[in-house]
């Protein structure tokens, strides 16, 4: 009719974009994802960041150690394993570098038949092969005690204070923070031992001559007790002196 505005045609509407529902639906299922990779990779059940290193190397993983330090601590090892582990731990704590085994290899160690916590050892140093007898707390985890067997290779020693002090200070690297003492032991031979306390616990170094079929032997002492030990209350590393200690 006239006068009347014609009504526009239709025209076709652009396409909409996806909307935001579905946009965070994505999102979600990518982050869930990523969760889900990162836990595997992390405890190390699908190790992603090493397979795919310049596209997933940013993913933390979990380090798991290795070496001795988790040998000495696994369950699985034989008793006689676990001692040696410890000890190989042990000796550079306490002994001078020229007394320590050449290699860790080269300590041989057997079980006492009467103490599964007690075992005999030897190992080679620059200079002579010593022996050795220890003992372990119950998870062998610590050595408790320690006796080192050396051939004499100077001169006789006297024993005396002067010459129990001398002659630890060459063989261990710790230093006794108590007096040094001696007292007969064996058939009238002289032990010489200097005892202390400290944070947590009680320690020892004992010296002693041995002589037998016209040559001496030295023993050197080393003992330990922790406060959760049956032989904290001792005051030395000998049965015999365990109330007195040795003054």
């Amino acid at each position: 009719m006239d006068g009347e505005i014609p009504n526009a045609p239709n025209v076709a509407q652009p396409e909409q974009t996806p909307k935001k529902g579905l946009l965070f639906e994505i999102l979600f299922v990518i982050i869930f994802l990523i969760l889900i990779f990162g836990a595997l990779n992390y405890f190390n059940i699908l190790r992603l960041s090493e397979i795919f290193p310049d596209l997933l190397g940013f993913l933390p993983r979990k380090e798991v150690p290795t070496g001795t330090s988790q040998q000495s601590l696994s369950p699985t090892l034989s008793p006689t394993n676990r001692a040696k582990q410890t000890l190989i731990n042990f000796l550079p704590t306490i002994l001078a570098p020229s007394f320590l085994p050449q290699s860790p290899s080269d300590i041989t160690l057997a079980q006492d038949s009467q103490n599964i916590n007690s075992f005999n050892a030897s190992w080679n140093t620059q200079e002579e092969r010593i022996t050795s007898g220890l003992h372990m707390s119950q998870d062998f985890r610590k050595i408790t005690s320690l006796d080192l067997y050396i051939q004499e290779l100077q001169q006789p020693l006297s024993p005396s204070v002067e010459s129990a002090k001398s002659s630890a200070s060459q063989i261990f690297s710790i230093t006794p923070k108590g007096q040094w003492g001696c007292k007969n032991v064996l058939s009238s031979r002289l032990y010489c031992e200097n005892f202390w306390d400290e944070q947590n616990s009680r320690k020892g170094l004992g010296f002693l001559i041995v002589t037998a079929t016209g040559s001496s032997r030295l023993v050197f002492s080393f003992c330990e007790h922790s406060k959760n030990s049956n032989y904290y209350s001792w005051k030395s590393c000998r049965s015999e002196f365990l109330k007195t200690g040795v003054e």
